[in-house]
């Protein structure tokens, strides 16, 4: 049997919006399985419009950025429901 592997790449970290909190470890888990040899971590963002929550991989340092960055915007209106 041949397998016909397909290449993807994910950019991590990555700030992504919910509609029910209870997705964030579905798509935490899948981030792992399609990514080998490093762990993706999640950390849950409390919003007023919603659920968000930021995936980056451990020892990596960027999400923090991302999170102001992310946190600025909020605050300027850009993620409003």
């Amino acid at each position: 049997m041949k397998n016909n592997y397909k290449r993807a790449s994910i950019n991590v970290p990555v700030i992504i919006k919910f509609d029910d909190y209870h997705e964030i470890a579905s798509v935490r888990d899948y981030f792992n399985k399609l990514i080998s040899g490093k762990k993706v971590k999640s950390k849950e963002l409390s919003c007023n419009w919603g659920y968000a929550a930021v995936f980056y991989f451990e020892q990596n340092d960027k999400f923090k950025r991302l999170v102001k960055t992310f946190r600025r915007m909020e605050k300027e209106g850009h993620y409003e429901s």
